[in-house]
């Protein structure tokens, strides 16, 4: 998939359209750009901002004294670290507006987590996603039987490979090896009937990296 850009004026309206956002989720490193180029820290004020890890934290406005509350786990990077965070527990989150910037169909997990919390959830988009057909690499590879392992941190990835391959290319690569970010993405892999999975510690690529070597060397 590619990523195609938004009308960030148009994303700062919508934003603005909905009042008082007591919580804002950044999924992403870009996702935190497009915050610091569309909103800005004036629209972030009074705000508790979530974020995935440190890096994603990296890419927001300068905070200025008291503007805004900046959260991230210190470990992990999944969705399920970021709802761990116990500034996202119900009792924390319950009657709340909570803003959640992702790619459409992305981190559904934590969208629909939060409204059994009590949150009231909605969902921006700071960009859009253009199927590609798989790289042709990956059906040059796949074609010759060549050893591959895959490296996968989102669902709608996942999906959208697996859709663009033919059945028989499909099962030599649910048949070579995976890198995946969460325990969730392993789940929907055995799902397709893939077996050589590796959970990366997140979805940074230190972590990706470490998970990548220990199946290599399996």
């Amino acid at each position: 998939q590619r990523r195609m850009p938004i009308d960030e004026n148009e994303l700062a309206a919508d934003f603005d359209a909905l009042g008082q956002v007591d919580v804002l989720v950044l999924t992403s490193p870009h996702a935190a750009e497009v915050a610091a180029s569309a909103l800005g820290a004036p629209r972030l004020r009074g705000a508790l901002l979530i974020a995935p890890g440190a890096g994603t934290a990296a890419r927001l406005p300068h905070r200025q004294d008291g503007a805004f509350e900046l959260c991230f786990p210190r470990s992990g990077g999944t969705s399920e670290d970021v709802l761990d965070l116990p500034e996202l527990a119900a009792e924390r989150v319950a009657g709340r507006r909570v803003v959640i910037l992702a790619a459409p169909g992305g981190r559904r997990l934590i969208a629909d987590t939060l409204r059994r919390r009590g949150a009231e959830v909605v969902r921006l988009a700071p960009y859009l996603r253009e199927a590609l057909a798989p790289a042709d690499a990956l059906l040059e590879a796949l074609g010759l039987n060549r050893p591959l392992i895959t490296l996968v941190s989102s669902t709608a990835a996942l999906t959208g490979l697996e859709r663009g391959l033919s059945d028989s290319l499909r099962a030599r690569w649910l048949a070579s090896g995976f890198v995946v970010s969460s325990a969730r993405l392993a789940d929907a892999l055995r799902g397709l009937g893939a077996e050589r999975i590796e959970i990366a510690d997140g979805a940074s690529a230190d972590a990706m990296h470490r998970a990548l070597v220990a199946l290599a060397a399996r």
